[in-house]
């Protein structure tokens, strides 16, 4: 009797432990996401100083919050037709901008060329290409609410997102009660986005260059050929760093001139323009606010003063270094719904 009473004991965890495996397995139909999150909060040894980290101090990047960001980034009820999410504007095979000039949104083109998302965690907060943001909690629901994007009030986001039976855990475990709100769904797509830092390139790893990118790194850092010229500029004077994070809106003026009138312009009258982060920038084509440049060797010619058609091919064979192969490989950051 003792023997029986033992393997019914058994027999009843045997099953237990059976049921909970199948638990864990449809844990979430809808979603392939790891039992134990992936690290969104730790940041690679080379990355810049954390004095350069723009996560402000109720919002810090943490493996669940940036799990649900990642979600939300591709989660296509966000949009008013079910069939856009912010990953259909900024694609991860593309550093997270997307291969055509504008954007289809649900109601047409976007208006401008969608920015690459890259290490934007360490970026001065000047968002969008007219700076019309100062922080990405607030920039990540303006498209939700754009008419041409997406299409929803946040009310309506939030009802949409309400009806969806994978959201109460994931909003539990990013901010420890399963209440959706819009302030959440701001944070938990701000710390994705932070999360998606690339510092694995060539450059990043010290990759010995070939002839042709050591002169393409040495004419884009050289100063301009005609210091007596004002409107002369060099590569670096724009991009002060490989990283672009010492934006500053004083620098701009240099971009604010017709096309033509010194070859670096973006636009037909003068206006201001953000500068772009060049990392992963030969993924990102086509170029410029409005993408009117298709490849990288078009927009040489008409972004520098001085610039040969050889320095042009020396330009791009550096400009390649700097692409990160496993930013855009890397599972944690695709799209985590199951097909």
């Amino acid at each position: 009797m003792k023997h029986l009473f033992i393997f019914a004991i058994v027999a009843l965890l045997f099953c237990s432990c059976g049921e909970d495996e199948a638990a864990v397995e449809q844990y979430n139909p809808y979603l392939d996401l790891p039992s134990t999150p992936y690290d969104y909060a730790s940041l690679p040894l080379n990355a810049p100083h954390s004095s350069n980290d723009n996560s402000p101090l109720n919002n810090r990047v943490t493996n669940d919050g940036a799990t649900l960001g990642r979600v939300l980034f591709y989660e296509t009820a966000l949009s008013e037709n079910d069939a856009i999410s912010c990953a259909s504007c900024h694609k991860q095979e593309f550093a997270f901008a997307d291969n055509v000039a504008k954007s289809q949104g649900v109601n047409g083109q976007t208006l401008m060329n969608s920015m690459h998302l890259v290490n934007v965690r360490h970026a001065k907060p000047a968002l969008f290409w007219d700076f019309r943001t100062e922080n990405l909690e607030t920039q990540t629901l303006m498209p939700i609410q754009d008419h041409i994007e997406m299409n929803l009030t946040l009310e309506e986001a939030v009802a949409k997102l309400n009806i969806k039976p994978y959201y109460p855990e994931l909003f539990l475990k990013a901010f420890g009660s399963p209440h959706i709100t819009t302030d959440r769904i701001s944070k938990a797509l701000a710390q994705f986005v932070r999360s998606l830092n690339s510092y694995n390139s060539p450059y990043d790893r010290g990759v010995p260059r070939t002839t042709q990118e050591q002169l393409g790194f040495e004419k884009f850092i050289e100063g301009t050929a005609d210091p007596s010229n004002p409107d002369a500029a060099s590569c670096s004077e724009c991009h002060s760093s490989i990283q672009q994070m010492e934006f500053d809106h004083q620098g701009l003026p240099n971009l604010a001139f017709p096309l033509g009138a010194n070859g670096r312009g973006f636009e037909d009258t003068p206006q201001l323009k953000k500068v772009a982060n060049i990392r992963n920038v030969a993924l990102t084509a086509p170029y410029g606010h409005d993408g009117r440049y298709a490849t990288l060797d078009e927009l040489l010619q008409h972004h520098g003063n001085d610039v040969s058609e050889e320095d042009r091919v020396h330009l791009i064979a550096f400009l390649k270094t700097l692409t990160d192969e496993s930013f855009i490989g890397d599972k944690k950051f695709s799209n985590p719904f199951r097909k």
